[in-house]
């Protein structure tokens, strides 16, 4: 046994950076990847979608912010109800956020924050979703423009699943970064 008291020992460097890109961390690199290009991918399509701006030669059905409009009319959210200049810049502002915040997944671009965004606004979302339901209305969800993916026109649990896991995709985002091929890590080696 060694003379030297245990606490002179410096403690073994970590070979991970917290981006996992330099390691053996594969989980830790490409987990976050995945998720960045998958929910920032259906993010876009979603968000363009709702704004109407192109159907692809007529193979897409879209739909515009009035369509959106209506939709928010028909969450009845008492507090809301009340405020027609609201709505109409919800109906605006919602696609243009997911049409950003999914860019920005995509590219890793302020990742941690695209992120955050997401997970509130897939809070939102849940919460309206669940008032719907709870109160039994009868509401059809323009989510992803007129396109049924993954679940129904009507609102129901289904949408509420789907929001929670677009949510822990989300949050899993935020925690772990952009994970491999970020443009948040390519910026960061530059600073």
């Amino acid at each position: 046994m060694s003379d030297v008291p245990l606490r002179s020992i410096p403690p073994a460097p970590d070979s991970c950076s917290p981006q996992g890109a330099s390691c053996g961390c594969p989980l830790r690199a490409f987990v976050p990847l995945t998720l960045r290009l998958t929910l920032g991918s259906l993010l876009i399509f979603s968000g363009w979608l709702k704004l109407g701006i192109s159907s692809f030669g007529g193979t897409l059905s879209t739909i515009d912010p009035q369509t959106v409009l209506y939709a928010i009319k028909g969450f009845q959210i008492p507090w809301l109800s009340d405020q027609p200049n609201l709505m109409a810049f919800l109906a605006f502002a919602v696609p243009w956020v997911e049409l950003i915040t999914g860019v920005a997944l995509v590219l890793g671009l302020w990742t941690r924050a695209a992120a955050i965004v997401v997970a509130l606004t897939m809070v939102g979302f849940t919460a309206g979703i669940i008032g719907i339901v709870a109160r039994g209305l009868d509401v059809k969800c323009p989510c992803f423009g007129a396109m049924k993916f993954i679940c129904g026109a009507e609102i129901g649990t289904c949408h509420i699943l789907r929001n929670t896991g677009f949510f822990l995709a989300a949050v899993v985002i935020a925690k772990m970064g952009h994970g491999a091929l970020g443009l948040d890590g390519f910026l960061n080696r530059k600073a």
